[in-house]
């Protein structure tokens, strides 16, 4: 964009780094809108449901997972299309995200591929891309996808499609804004404050969690988080707490809410 990125160092005190970017005003106002995001949604009601993740490009991946796992969805990942298709028989997922464009196989053929499989005849097949036209969406369509997303995701858009096609109610975090309210469905809301009422894991899980925390093991405290989401879905809302504070490095307060249950 025309610009460099500069820095000035000065030993035992410090970096700073800039850069200057000289860009048009824009001249139409842009409305803001209000967006659901996940820092509101801490779990689902019901059954837990597998997503299988489609794409070529890690970092593509690491978005969707950023977002679905903390909800407490059992995730998997597969690099290209011939591994979504060997994935899929292996996974058995509710619903896949695919990119369309990917080496070996795309996602036009592995989406074909699979509704040539009985038992995924009828499964959600999502398809995201960054090609948004009527053609794109029309081919995804025809090669066997359900529906279409466009790049980059909206979290909103893919949290709709998601519970719309897997019939979830999605359960929030009553200290922010009460979203049940304003979308009118039949979605639980819980509060931090009221976490005595939510189902708590078991010591010995609780006991790996505190010592991981007290050590500050970042990872020994994203591992604990995750293995209690897989270890029975009710214990989604209590870990979405512990993962929040986790991810504002807040250990000493995931220390002071696991002793109250040890």
């Amino acid at each position: 964009m025309g610009s460099k990125v500069l820095v000035e160092s000065t030993p035992k005190v410090g970096s700073k780094f800039w850069f200057d970017l000289d860009v048009p005003v824009v001249s139409i106002p842009i409305n803001s809108t209000a967006i659901k995001t996940t820092d509101t949604i801490i779990g689902y009601s019901g059954e837990k449901r597998k997503i299988l993740i489609v794409e070529d490009r890690w970092e593509n991946r690491a978005v969707l997972i950023n977002m679905l796992e903390p909800i407490g969805f059992e995730l998997a990942e597969a690099a290209d299309g011939q591994e979504g298709v060997e994935k899929a028989v292996e996974f058995q997922p509710d619903l896949i995200l695919t990119d369309l464009v990917m080496p070996v196989m795309d996602g036009y053929e592995m989406a074909q591929q699979l509704r040539q499989i009985p038992e995924f005849r009828d499964i959600i097949i999502i398809a995201i891309s960054a090609n948004a036209f009527i053609a794109n969406r029309q081919n995804s369509l025809e090669s066997g996808c359900t529906d279409f997303l466009a790049k980059p995701i909206q979290v909103e858009n893919l949290l709709d499609k998601i519970q719309s096609y897997l019939n979830v109610s999605w359960i929030y975090d009553c200290e922010g804004k009460n979203k049940s309210q304003e979308v009118g469905d039949e979605s639980i809301c819980y509060s931090q404050v009221a976490i005595t009422e939510m189902v708590i894991p078991p010591k010995e899980e609780l006991l790996a969690l505190v010592q991981a925390a007290e050590i500050g093991d970042v990872s020994g405290v994203e591992q604990g988080i995750i293995r209690l989401q897989q270890l029975n879905p009710e214990y989604t809302p209590f870990a979405t707490i512990v993962w929040e504070l986790a991810e504002e490095f807040e250990y000493e307060e995931i220390i002071k809410l696991i002793n109250r249950y040890l």
